[in-house]
């Protein structure tokens, strides 16, 4: 799984760049990817107080996941001169390898 970014200013290398910026937030934290992403959308999707505080331990991922964003839109930001109003940090796969055969 990796990063990238919708709705956001700038090239590929400069999209490139800022989600370098929000892996290493990621990293810095020691949440991996998946598992901020995987909290984040499940605390957006809860109403009740008890629910919450059940996934506590998880919110602390969902905290990384939002730096790590804010890290690669600052990112854009100084590599484009724009702020990325409308932009989201993304999950995508990368492209599956594809085997040699030897014959």
């Amino acid at each position: 799984m990796k990063l990238s970014l919708w709705y956001v200013p700038g090239t590929d290398e400069q999209i490139a760049a800022a989600t370098r910026a929000a892996e290493a937030e990621l990293e810095k934290r020691r949440v991996t990817i998946e598992d901020a992403f995987a909290a984040t959308v499940e605390l957006n999707d809860l109403d009740d107080e008890a629910e919450i505080a059940e996934i506590m331990p998880q919110v602390l991922a969902v905290s990384a996941w939002y730096a790590a964003e804010n890290a690669a839109f600052e990112k854009i930001a100084e590599l484009t001169g724009e702020w990325p109003l409308q932009g989201s940090l993304i999950v995508v796969e990368p492209p599956k390898k594809m085997r040699s055969s030897s014959r």
